[in-house]
C-alpha cells in the first residue's frame, strides 16, 4: 500500500482543466470543497499547503482503494478515477474531514444549480428509465465488536453485516495513534491486529459503511496494554 502511495505522490496525473483540486483546511478541520465531480479518466489532487496538523487522506468507501501516511507537511496526492461512481474520502485524524468525488458523465455534482434554459435537452429528448432503481438507505450493522490487548497492540473482532470497508480507529486521549481500513465482501467477522502501542489505556472506535456510503453506528471499547 506504502508503495502504491508513493506511487501516486510521484507521478500525478497530467494537468487538465477538468481536473478538480481539494485542499485541507486547518481553521474549520474540513476539505474545501468537500464534493467535487470530474468525468470519468479525470484526476482530483488533494493538497496540505499551509496546514500545519498532520493529516492523510484515504478511501471511505468500498468501491476503491486509498491510504496515505499520517503526517504534517503533507504532499498533494492526485489520483486518477477511471469509472463512475461516487468515492468517498475522509482524513483518519479528523473524522469530520469526509467529502465525496462524483465521476459522472457531465462532471457535475448531485444537487448542483441546473444549467440555463438554453442548454437543456427538450422532455422528448430522453428516452423513458426501462428500470426503477431503489435507493439503498439501510444503516450496515456492526455487531459483536470487542478488543483486547496483545502484546504492544491491540486485538478487534466484529461482524459486518453485509459487504462495506470497516474502519479501525485506536485513540489516545483526544489523538488517533493508530488507524486502520478494511475491506469486507461478504457478511463476515473479521478479527484485526494494530501493533506498535505504548502501555496504556486506549479507546477503541469501529464504524462501517456500505457500497451505497451509508454509516454504522460507531462502536466503542476500551483496552488497555501493558
Amino acid at each position: 500500500m506504502l508503495l502504491a502511495v508513493a506511487a501516486l505522490l510521484a507521478f500525478p496525473a497530467a494537468a487538465s482543466a477538468a481536473n478538480q483540486t481539494v485542499q485541507a483546511d486547518d481553521a474549520t478541520l474540513s476539505w474545501a470543497p468537500a464534493n467535487v465531480a470530474v468525468k470519468a479518466g479525470e484526476a482530483v489532487t488533494w493538497t496540505f499547503a499551509g496546514t500545519s496538523q498532520a493529516h492523510n487522506v484515504a478511501s471511505n468507501s468500498a468501491n476503491w482503494t486509498l491510504s496515505t501516511p499520517i503526517q504534517s507537511n503533507h504532499a498533494p496526492v492526485t489520483y486518477t478515477f477511471p469509472a463512475t461512481g461516487a468515492y468517498a474520502f475522509i482524513c483518519q485524524v479528523h473524522s469530520g474531514m469526509t467529502g465525496t468525488v462524483y465521476v459522472n458523465a457531465d462532471g457535475t455534482v448531485p444537487g448542483s444549480p441546473p444549467p440555463p434554459l438554453s442548454e437543456q435537452p427538450f422532455p422528448n429528448d430522453q428516452s423513458p428509465p426501462g428500470t426503477l432503481e431503489v435507493a439503498d438507505t439501510s444503516r450496515p450493522k456492526l455487531t459483536r465488536v470487542h478488543a483486547s490487548r496483545i502484546a504492544r497492540g491491540v486485538r478487534v473482532r466484529f461482524h459486518l453485516s453485509e459487504p462495506g470497508r470497516v474502519t479501525v480507529r485506536v485513540r489516545r486521549g483526544d489523538h488517533v495513534v493508530r488507524a486502520r481500513t478494511v475491506r469486507v465482501r461478504r457478511a463476515a467477522t473479521r478479527t484485526l491486529r494494530l501493533h506498535g502501542l505504548l502501555a496504556g489505556s486506549y479507546r477503541v472506535e469501529v464504524t462501517a459503511r456500505d457500497s451505497a456510503l451509508n454509516r454504522s453506528r460507531v462502536k466503542r471499547a476500551r483496552v488497555t496494554v501493558r
